[in-house]
């Protein structure tokens, strides 16, 4: 009798194994480019369960562009574990060198010949510069953050979607990791920890530049570098308008995708060169589509 009893529960213990390592899996999908090229460094996704959330600055108005506070509701989706790597860009890049007709693009998506281009182009394609290929892909433009999301089959987060991953969806926060304005949480400016990956740009700006992905703790969702590091790339047009247009009091704006059109792209989350203000998950950027930044990266959605 007894053994019967530990035998049923050894079954149980293993199904609860099998449907929590099945659960897992549901929860991050791996992409390994068209033709797996991505195979050793894939681009790893988090599910996100949709809902409501309120979308805005909830704790001041002290910004214009972040207010009237409103409802949105948005479904289920995958975005990215982390920030898109040097590495895995210049896999990208060299994928589509291939095709001469793509030669021209490739100038109008990024830029290596700067001093702070993390990549650099030789004889066989492109690579990551000597200890750089787990850093954020930065001096990328809008159109090439597009275009590296069109290949491997995903697209840019809409600014809804990224702040509803950021804040946990929808927890009350003003950062991604809490309420604390401590520095330590993300690679700012202000970064008051220690850190001993290499960064970029060692000899300008306070000595402090990028840093790997992942080198601090992600948030609830299991997501890293959503405030620091790099700015990220939205696929949203920017109006500093745009909250007061669509808001309706208690009717959720479902899905928001941004003006129709614009001069100028949304980019969130802050970079490594930002005060801790512009880390808060409500803050909103404007930027060029075809700037190149040492400050601005991306990560993909789907």
């Amino acid at each position: 009798m007894q053994n019967k009893r530990i035998g049923c529960l050894l079954i149980v213990f293993f199904l609860v194994i099998i449907y929590v390592n099945t659960n897992a899996q549901e929860n991050v999908i791996k992409l390994y480019g068209p033709n797996n090229e991505l195979k050793d460094i894939p681009v790893e996704l988090i599910k996100v369960e949709g809902g409501v959330f309120e979308m805005g600055n909830k704790f001041s108005n002290d910004y214009e562009d972040e207010i009237p506070v409103h409802k949105v509701k948005v479904n289920t989706f995958y975005i990215g574990k982390y920030e898109i790597t040097t590495e895995q860009f210049c896999t990208f890049l060299n994928s589509m060198e291939k095709n001469q007709q793509n030669e021209a693009k490739i100038k109008e998506w990024i830029e290596i010949t700067g001093e702070h281009s993390l990549i650099e182009k030789i004889d066989n394609g492109y690579r990551a510069k000597f200890k750089y290929g787990k850093h954020p892909m930065i001096k990328v433009t809008w159109y090439g953050a597009k275009a590296f999301c069109n290949w491997i089959d995903c697209r840019l987060p809409t600014e809804s979607e990224w702040e509803y991953a950021a804040c946990n969806r929808g927890e009350k926060i003003i950062f991604p990791w809490g309420n604390s304005k401590n520095t330590k949480y993300a690679n700012s400016w202000k970064y008051s920890g220690k850190l001993t990956s290499i960064l970029v740009m060692p000899d300008l700006f306070n000595s402090r530049g990028t840093v790997p992905v992942g080198s601090f703790s992600p948030n609830k969702l299991g997501l890293y570098d959503m405030a620091g590091n790099a700015e990220e790339w939205c696929v949203d047009w920017y109006d500093a308008n745009y909250y007061k247009e669509i808001y309706i009091k208690d009717t959720p704006v479902v899905n928001p995708q941004g003006p129709e059109k614009g001069d100028t792209k949304v980019v969130r989350g802050g970079s490594w060169f930002d005060e801790i203000s512009r880390l808060r998950v409500a803050n909103r950027e404007a930027r060029y589509p075809d700037l190149l930044s040492n400050t601005i990266g991306f990560r993909v959605c789907r």
